[in-house]
């Protein structure tokens, strides 16, 4: 059967996608931490300072980036080598 078609307007479009931004912050900024993650992947670059900060990255979670940029794991430093 599938969806029906709405068959709005590119306004009516855009006015459904910031009320439900709006309505879902949290899935939104979600969306956009996972997105953020897969684009620098993708175009083998890494994220600013203040946007890993604005996101509150792990080192786990940034680890992917340096896969991919560098090919091989970032080195474990301890407190006595900093």
């Amino acid at each position: 059967m599938g969806r029906k078609s709405l068959n709005l307007t590119p306004e009516e479009i855009r006015e459904r996608k910031r009320n439900w931004e709006k309505n879902n912050p949290e899935k939104v900024k979600e969306y956009r931490r996972k997105g953020l993650i897969t684009q620098c992947i993708k175009r083998g670059s890494m994220p600013c300072k203040a946007t890993i900060e604005r996101y509150g990255y792990t080192e786990e979670e940034l680890q992917p980036i340096f896969n991919s940029l560098f090919g091989f794991q970032r080195p474990e430093f301890t407190e006595q080598e900093v």
